[in-house]
Formats: structure tokens, sequence, C-alpha cells
């Protein structure tokens, strides 16, 4: 201990007499383990962290899969769920739950509040505690019970003020009363955003034509069962769902998940890249502190070879050198947490959106201890090449006179050199990620989405069922908001939609389409529609390519009409003309011919494909939620939000809107996750790029110094500046076209695992890889370029003179 202390003092004066050396290597450490610390952050707040519920690892999610309609992760319908919690052996709890909105109103005005119906096993398999009142009792769930509700934290504090004798009120949500039964202890969080306000399900699990599929499922697996054990259960129960009730859409089956994997399902590989790429440029600032280092290890060797020739052992004096890079990297570790804080708040404000998740992100202890880790093993890592190097140094070979030319000596520019190549490689690698990211990126921001974003204010209204209950008062409300909206001064045309496009919804039906046979009722095809008013079109700027569009006869009392898109007329209908082709129900009644074709919209986001979509008149089918797409006639669309509310408030004073938006943020929205990391791996690879470029420059600034008596030979006998300009610049071009030919490599055998990230570019696309491979050859050149010219005005009598 006595000695570990005194390296400890004279490592850190050491550190102390040359502050130079310490501040480039504290910094260049700093800039890696900050950027190490933040994305770790991120990584343990979304993927490590474990989930604040009781026996999390036995909590699974249960969604429906088709691999024939390639349907991922839908919602089922709740008898499913009920006869999964009877028969399936595997589980202990299932619980289902719908999430949903309703209208909420106090004595404050009315706000759209977000509502989960869930049944009585919901909140205890999460292990939630009430802070006032009780759960849900098996009596509440059941068809017919009195209206109850528990609230969320956040809404009984900022609705309620906190107000401990909130339980018995009521409150009407939906145009219904709920009595207030409970307060939950802390806001339940999940993979959705969090409920304001939870009501039970009520729905008693017998199996009807019009069951909706629109709940999930939760579940915990008994001790000792397997989610593969529950998966084999669960299709063996569905298969005798349809068979047992002849259901007519056949297929689809359960997909069971443990629950932190479904909830970082499409986040997951994105955080991994990232978390590569700055451990990366961890090592690239270690290769460049252990190039300084070695460089200092050339200055000290003569203190070193005395201190043997007095007796020092080999073991004490690497000891001694690893206790000064330990104590360096700890430095780069202490200026590094204030990179990190700064990194960790900047990336919950920014990356939130993408990653909802990172809103727990912080500089907690397990997160400080990874800090403290990565400064020792960095100390180590770029520490141990110097110390070898140092301590191994010939005592009389050293003490010689002009010892610049020691095997020493010239095994450690060999090793320094090597670290120049692994830094460029690594550089390479990173920017050709980076450069993918960012073509992916621009393709699909270049992506049409089918409609014009620009100038569309978007909003959502959802009329109570017990205050609008018949489809013609809901239509005379849209149509009254329709007139108002468009005597408003600046809105150009104001489109009514059941669905938008990029709001991460979507509406599919079962439809026949005439002249085209099934062979049973799973063959129907599934066709995703929207109800939409007729200046819907209009409002945003979607192209006719066939036919008309929605008019005012295409009313309540008209035969039924639909319009399809490009996708859909190709699809069913190739080199025919889809106008006057009919579509209808699966009774094969009431066909509804097609009249009119409109251009494709990407509506589920922009980097896929669209599918077959149809069009009805809202007229013939009004809906009691509904979505608004008001134009303005130009500025920006935010200004109409007052007019859109006045207008609402017009008609009923009781009725929120909610989601109000611009559409172009919407658009940012959807390709937010896939921005964040573009801009992190790119600024990550800059880094690269640029720590690489101080990596060639030290090394051959240092390799010009070394050599100065030989370039005053050189010049004495006849060399010009030009020829040693060439000879400089072209010793880093060669280290760097060694790291280019690793890198290449590595990046052709790496980015593969990548392609799913990617979007209208290939992992192994030839022009990505030759434009970066230039790229870091130039940035070598550049960094070669100054010790070259300085190489280049030497004067060769100085040089001899000085040697």
């Amino acid at each position: 201990m006595r000695e570990l202390l005194t390296d400890l003092r004279y490592g850190s004066r050491l550190l102390w007499r040359n502050p130079a050396v310490t501040v480039v290597a504290a910094l260049a450490l700093a800039l890696g383990i900050g950027a190490n610390t933040a994305i770790f952050s991120a990584v343990y707040a979304v993927l490590l962290r474990p989930l604040p519920f009781p026996e999390r690892d036995r909590l699974v999610s249960i969604r429906i899969d088709h691999e024939a309609r390639n349907i991922r992760n839908a919602f089922a319908a709740y008898p499913d769920i009920a006869d999964w919690r009877q028969q399936c052996r595997s589980f202990e709890q299932v619980a289902g739950f719908s999430a949903g909105s309703g209208n909420l109103m106090t004595r404050e005005e009315p706000e759209r509040a977000a509502v989960w119906r869930v049944n009585a096993s919901f909140l205890p398999l999460f292990g939630q505690s009430l802070v006032l009142g009780r759960a849900f009792l098996p009596e509440d769930d059941t068809p017919g019970a009195n209206r109850v509700a528990i609230l969320s934290r956040s809404l009984w504090e900022r609705r309620f003020g906190g107000d401990s004798h909130i339980l018995g009120r009521s409150l009407t949500l939906d145009g219904n009363p709920y009595v207030v039964i409970g307060v939950l202890a802390a806001d339940l969080k999940l993979d959705l955003s969090p409920a304001d306000l939870y009501t039970p399900i009520a729905q008693s699990g017998v199996r009807a034509p019009g069951d909706r599929w629109t709940y999930a499922a939760y579940a915990r697996l008994k001790p000792g069962a397997r989610i593969q054990q529950a998966q084999a259960e669960l299709e063996t129960i569905e298969r005798t769902i349809e068979k047992q009730y002849h259901r007519p859409l056949t297929g689809f089956r359960p997909h069971v998940w443990g629950l932190h994997e479904f909830m970082v399902r499409d986040v997951r590989l994105s955080l991994v890249v990232l978390l590569w790429a700055v451990g990366l440029v961890l090592l690239i600032a270690c290769a460049n502190v252990a190039n300084l280092l070695l460089a200092l290890a050339g200055a000290r060797q003569r203190e070193m070879a005395i201190r043997a020739a007095m007796g020092a052992r080999r073991g004490r004096v690497f000891r001694q050198l690893l206790t000064e890079s330990c104590l360096l990297g700890l430095l780069g570790g202490v200026f590094g947490l204030v990179l990190a804080y700064c990194g960790v708040a900047a990336l919950s404000r920014s990356a939130a959106q993408a990653f909802p998740l990172l809103k727990n992100a912080r500089l907690d202890w397990p997160v400080l201890g990874f800090t403290m880790l990565t400064a020792l093993a960095t100390g180590l890592l770029f520490g141990i090449a110097p110390a070898i190097s140092a301590s191994r140094a010939d005592v009389f070979e050293t003490l010689k006179e002009g010892n610049a030319s020691s095997p020493e000596s010239r095994g450690r520019n060999r090793l320094r050199a090597l670290l120049v190549v692994a830094e460029v490689a690594v550089a390479l690698l990173l920017t050709i990620g980076a450069s993918l990211m960012i073509g992916s990126l621009w393709n699909l921001l270049d992506v049409n989405p089918g409609f014009n974003p620009s100038g569309l204010l978007t909003a959502s209204v959802n009329l109570p069922a017990s205050k609008y209950p018949k489809r013609e008062q809901q239509m005379a409300f849209y149509r009254q908001l329709e007139d108002r909206l468009q005597a408003t001064p600046g809105v150009a045309a104001t489109g009514i939609a059941s669905v938008l496009p990029l709001t991460g919804t979507n509406q599919g039906m079962s439809l026949l389409i005439e002249g085209r046979p099934v062979a049973g009722p799973s063959d129907v095809p599934i066709l995703f529609f929207r109800v939409v008013n007729p200046r819907y079109f209009q409002a945003m700027q979607i192209p006719l390519r066939r036919g008309r569009l929605f008019g005012e006869q295409d009313s309540e009392t008209a035969p039924r009409v639909l319009i399809v898109n490009e996708t859909m007329a190709r699809r069913y209908w190739p080199n025919q003309d889809p106008i006057g082709k009919r579509l209808g129900p699966g009774s094969r009644d009431g066909w509804m011919p097609v009249v009119g074709v409109v251009a494709d919209v990407h509506h589920m986001s922009l980097a896929q494909e669209p599918d077959a979509e149809i069009y009805m008149p809202l007229a013939q089918n009004a809906q009691a939620a509904m979505n608004l797409a008001i134009r303005a006639a130009g500025g920006d669309p935010l200004r109409l939000a007052p007019s859109l509310r006045r207008a609402v408030m017009e008609l009923d004073r009781e009725q929120p809107i909610s989601r109000v938006a611009s559409m172009e943020q919407n658009l940012a929205d959807s390709v937010a996750t896939k921005r964040i990391s573009t801009l992190l791996l790119g600024f990550f690879a800059s880094v690269a790029v640029l720590l690489a470029a101080i990596g060639i420059y030290g090394v051959i600034s240092f390799s010009v110094a070394r050599r100065r008596h030989e370039i005053g030979v050189r010049m004495a006998l006849g060399a010009r500046g030009g020829d040693v300009l060439w000879m400089v610049v072209g010793q880093g071009t060669v280290l760097a076209a060694a790291g280019v030919v690793l890198g290449l490599a590595a990046a052709f055998a790496l980015t593969r695992l990548m392609s799913s990230l990617l979007y209208g570019v290939k992992a192994t696309d030839p022009r990505v890889f030759a434009a970066v491979s230039l790229l870091l050859l130039l940035v070598a050149a550049l960094a070669s370029f100054v010790p070259a010219r300085r190489a280049a005005r030497m004067d060769p009598m100085v040089s001899l003179r000085h040697e």
C-alpha cells in the first residue's frame, strides 16, 4: 500500500509538471468517456434498467400475428383473452386492457383524457398500489355494473389539486357519470403513454358476431413456466377456438413476448449500434493518448534507464507507469462526467419522442460505476503499451549517445504507426456506418408521402355516444363544424377523416371484390379504409388519377360508393379500368362501385410502401371519432388552432379537441427515431475522423522531429522542398491507406448488421465505401501537410548543426 501511495504521489506530480500533455490527454479521454457515459445512460434506461414491477421477469405481453397477411402485434378480441385466462396453464394471471380516450368534464373546461379500460386483475398484475381508495373488484368488471373509475396520480394532482376527499365524487366521462373509487400512488408506465384514468372493461367474455379486436393482454407466468411453453399452449387454444366457434377469419396466432423485450423491440438495434459506435470513439481516443504517452516515454527513456541502473526492478517501473496512466484515465473520467451530464440532459430533451424510456435516463449509481470502470479500463488500455515499452528499455543502449535509432525507439515508432492504422480503420468503419444512415435518412425524407404536409393543421374530435348516439347526429355535428371552419378567414379547405396519415393508427375491414373468387372467409382480403368528407382530398392535396372525387351527390340516401388508391387498382384490376368495379361486405349484398382513383399515400410510415386502401364518404359512414386536416391559406397553420377551438365550443361547450399539431410535426415525429440515431452516429463519426487526423498529425510531427538530421542531409545533398513535402505526406498517406484497407474489410462484414435500419441504400453500397475511403485519405494528407510543410522549409545547416 505504501508503494502504491508513493506511485500515486509521484504520478500526480508528473502530470502537474507536464500540463500540456495532461490537458490534451485528459480532454481527449473526457470526450470519449463522456460520450460513452451519456449513451450508456440511455442504453441503461431503455434496455437494462429493471422494470418497476414485482416479479418482472415473469411478466409477458400477448399480441396477435398473421404471417400470410403480414400483420404483426395486433390486438385480440376480449373473449379470446377470457379463454386464455381460463385455459392456459402456464399463466398465473391474465389481464386485458384497451387503451383509448374520453371526453372528461369537470368544473373546468373539458379535456380529452387518456382512458384505459381494464379488467379487475390488470392493476394487481403490475403491483400498483393506491394512495386513496380501493382497486377494481371482479363485480365492477361485469356488464351492467355501476360506472366507477380510478384516477392516475398526475390527473388527481393536475385537475383536482390532490383533493383527499375525491373518493365518492362523480365525474363525467363521455357524457356518463363515473364515481371515483381510488387514486393510484404513481402513474403506471408501459410502452404506451400513461393513462389519466382507468375504468372497468365490464364485458362478460361471451362471444358475439361483432366482437372487436381492440384488446391487448398482459400475463404473469407461473413459477418455472417458460415463454415457449405458454406460446405453444396459446396456439393450441386459438386453433381450438377457430374450430369450435367457426371463426370466419383464421390463421391468426398469439405471440407471447417478454414484457421488457416487447417494450424495447423497435429501438434495441438503434441503441446497440450507437453504443458500439461510441465505444469505438473511445478506442480511438485511447489510441491517441497511447501515442502521446509513447512519445513521452521516448523523452523519459533516459530517466527509466537511470532508474533501472540504480536497481529499480522492471515490474516496479511498469507499475509506476501504469499508475500514471490510470490517474490520467480517472482525470479524463471526471471531466467526462461533466460532458456526460450535459449529454444526458440533451438526450432526454431531444430524443424522448423517439425513445420514450429516455425520460428515465440519469447519472445514477450504475451509470457512475460504469464511468469509473471505463476510466480505469481506458487508463490500462492506453497505458499498457507505453509502460511495457519503457520498462523494457536496454540500459546500456539507452545511456549511449545517439540512441534515437535504438531497437526500442524503432519498435516504439512501429507501435505508434500501428495505432494510427487502427485509428483510421475504426474511423472509416464509423464513417461508413454514419454515411449509410445519412443516405437512408435522406432517401426517407425524399419520399413523396402522397400529400402536401405544408400548411396543414391536424386535430382530433371524439363525440361521446351518450350525447351523439345516432349517425345522423354525428354527421350533423361534423357538417356544421366544416361549414363554420370554411367560413373562418385563413382556412382554404377543411378535411375530415377517420384516420390521418403518419399518426400510427389504421382501420381495416374484409370486403369481397366482385369477380374475384374466394375459397372461404379467410381468403377475403382485409382492406384498409378511411371515412372522409368531400373536401378531404383538396385539404390534403392528394391528386386524383382517374374518375371523380366525392361530392354533395354522395349523401346519406344516395347509393354507396368508394374511391381506391393506385395500389388497390394495380393489385386487383391490373391492366383494367377500375372505375365501375364493385366491392361489398362478406354477405355479397350491397355492392359499392369505385368512382375514382387517387394517388397512393404513405399511411403508416414513409419507409412502409402503401397498401391497398379505400375511401368511403363521410355522409354514408359517419363515425363518432374523426380527425381534422385544415389547410391554411398561408402562414403557420397553428394560428388556426384558436379558431378551431372556438368553432367546436360554439357547437358544444362540453366537447374538447385533442392532438392539435401541424402535419409537418406529425411527419417529423414519424422519423424521429431514425433522425436522432443518424445525428448521433454522424457526430460520433465526425469525432472519430477528427481524432484520427490528430493521431496522424502527431505521428508525422514526431517522425519529422526524429528525422530532422536525415532531412537535413537529404536537403544538403540537393533534395528540394517539394521532394521532402511529398515524402512526409506520403508517409502519412501510406499509414492511412493501410487503415483504409483494414476498415473496408471490417465495414464489409459489420455493416450488414445494420440492414434493417437502412432505407433505399445497401449495407455494402460501393459508392459510400469509395467516397469515405477517399475522404479518409484526404484527411490523412491534410493532417500530414502541416508537419510536411515545416519539414520542407527546414534549413539544412541549422538541422545538421542541431544534431
